[in-house]
């Protein structure tokens, strides 16, 4: 009954929310001690009695030999049989796993759901290379204070952050980049590394949202190349093939515009030359790609062994034509 109230209790508070909101009942409130006889309980005394009640389930020898058996991959009769569990028992466990599988979500996996949802609300529907993941520092944001209303800064912030920490402070993914570096299949890395479902399908996750909004850098270059293509257009439009050119990467005389200044043409001649000229040099898409062509790939066959996005593949393109015509 406890647990049939415990699942009511949650979809009461979740329904319809998103799904990085949801919790199973707290154990413990500050100031909330459970109920007296003869007292109307609370609503908060009515969240802490559930929670205590699924804590001790959580205790029970029952859910311990389930756990086992799952682990050691036994069937639903061969649990039952092997650990002489009846069937009221095996329906107390399997209502209390979907409970918490659906409620008691790990903070990592709440933390990817919620970045997953923050990119889709910037960036839906946008360029590829317009994407990004939220920023780690914005200058002059600090963290929401406990209490206060967060901003929209606030929460990039705080997203951004939860990312660095996952993958700082995270075996599991480092684990996981390691197994899929020395090419073992996703069973083998599970075998290897001791890791469990449900660890395997964060991090899949996270690497599918790194996967699909992760183009900061991209970004930068987009936007150097597309000013790049635009100043040779204004130079050379309707001119000779004979007298194009790509801006230069270096003019005597001619330094850096310092903070603060108004650039000069020479000036942006010269960025735009140096960060043509650094993408080529220092640039594994690059490299990747014209390594790929040189041993006569296709672009598909380009894209899947050097694992190169579309929007990369794009992108360089888009260089060599402007490269081709100036």
């Amino acid at each position: 009954n406890n647990i049939i109230e415990a699942e009511e209790w949650c979809k009461e508070q979740f329904e319809g929310k998103p799904e990085y909101s949801r919790r199973v009942p707290r154990t413990v409130r500050k100031g909330i001690a459970g109920t007296k006889e003869g007292e109307k309980e609370t609503k908060e005394q009515r969240e802490l009695r559930l929670g205590i009640s699924l804590r001790r389930i959580n205790q029970r020898d029952i859910w311990k030999k389930y756990q086992e058996g799952k682990e050691q991959g036994l069937s639903r009769e061969e649990i039952k049989q092997k650990y002489g569990l009846r069937e009221g028992e095996m329906a107390l466990v399997e209502r209390y796993e979907r409970v918490i599988r659906e409620y008691n979500l790990d903070d990592n996996l709440k933390n990817i759901m919620e970045i997953e949802e923050w990119c889709k609300e910037q960036f839906e529907d946008m360029p590829e290379y317009s994407r990004r993941i939220p920023r780690q520092n914005i200058k002059g944001i600090k963290a929401a204070k406990k209490g206060k209303k967060e901003t929209e800064e606030q929460r990039e912030l705080r997203l951004g952050k939860a990312l660095k920490t996952f993958e700082q402070n995270n075996d599991i993914w480092r684990n996981y980049q390691e197994g899929k570096k020395n090419g073992l299949s996703r069973e083998e890395i599970k075998q290897k590394y001791g890791l469990k479902e449900n660890e395997i399908v964060i991090i899949e996750r996270y690497e599918r949202v790194r996967e699909e909004y992760d183009y900061e850098d991209l970004n930068i270059l987009a936007s150097n190349i597309a000013e790049i293509e635009e100043w040779c257009k204004e130079q050379f439009e309707g001119k000779p093939e004979d007298c194009r050119r790509l801006p230069r990467q270096g003019i005597v005389g001619v330094k850096a515009v310092q903070e603060g200044e108004k650039e000069t043409e020479e000036q942006r001649e010269v960025r735009l030359g140096k960060a043509l000229g650094g993408f080529k040099r220092r640039s594994n898409i690059w490299k990747n790609y014209q390594e790929g062509k040189k041993h006569g790939l296709s672009r598909e066959k380009i894209k899947q062994k050097y694992r190169l996005r579309e929007a990369e593949i794009a992108l360089i393109e888009r260089c060599e034509r402007i490269i081709e015509e100036y």
